[in-house]
């Protein structure tokens, strides 16, 4: 697998992951809010005085919100990796477009028109400096990256792992 390869499978496991997660946080949220004790039910909301269920509920939230800000981090590291290998390359215009499609997550048709090149000559420069890339595979901050992606991938994609921790 090509550095590209590894570093596009990576982030969308970390954002997948992100995804996955928020949408169970605000679904924890929800029943939390419905089922929550109110001031009419002759609880005392002060002293936390919920059922156990509302309270598992707030401990599994307060987890996987900090599951969120590891994966976060860990996705902010993985793109800065991204961004110092793009530096490694030597082409100005090699490392504009790698930056706008890896970092920004643009199109080809709108890095091409964002540069004032055909569609054609912009994937050719994709493609030259995503092989220029693989060729610095011994540069450390190329080294770095791609040690990175394969921890995310081994740490993240396991069929065998559960979506939600």
């Amino acid at each position: 697998m090509n550095i590209i390869s590894e570093y596009a499978f990576a982030t969308e496991a970390l954002m997948s992951e992100i995804m996955i997660v928020s949408a169970e946080v605000t679904r924890l949220r929800e029943i939390a809010a419905a089922t929550g004790p109110r001031p009419t039910d002759g609880v005392n909301v002060q002293s936390g005085g919920g059922s156990d269920r509302t309270g598992g509920s707030a401990i599994k939230i307060v987890d996987m919100e900090r599951q969120l800000v590891r994966t976060g981090a860990e996705l902010s590291e993985v793109i800065q990796l991204m961004q110092e290998a793009i530096r490694t390359l030597p082409s100005p215009k090699e490392r504009t477009v790698l930056s706008l499609k890896y970092i920004s997550r643009l199109t080809h048709e709108d890095i091409a028109g964002l540069i004032g090149k055909s569609e054609r000559q912009e994937y050719r420069i994709h493609q030259a400096a995503v092989s220029h890339l693989n060729q610095r595979s011994g540069e450390p901050r190329v080294r770095a990256l791609r040690k990175k992606c394969q921890n995310v991938m081994e740490c993240h994609c396991m069929a065998d792992r559960p979506a939600v921790l």
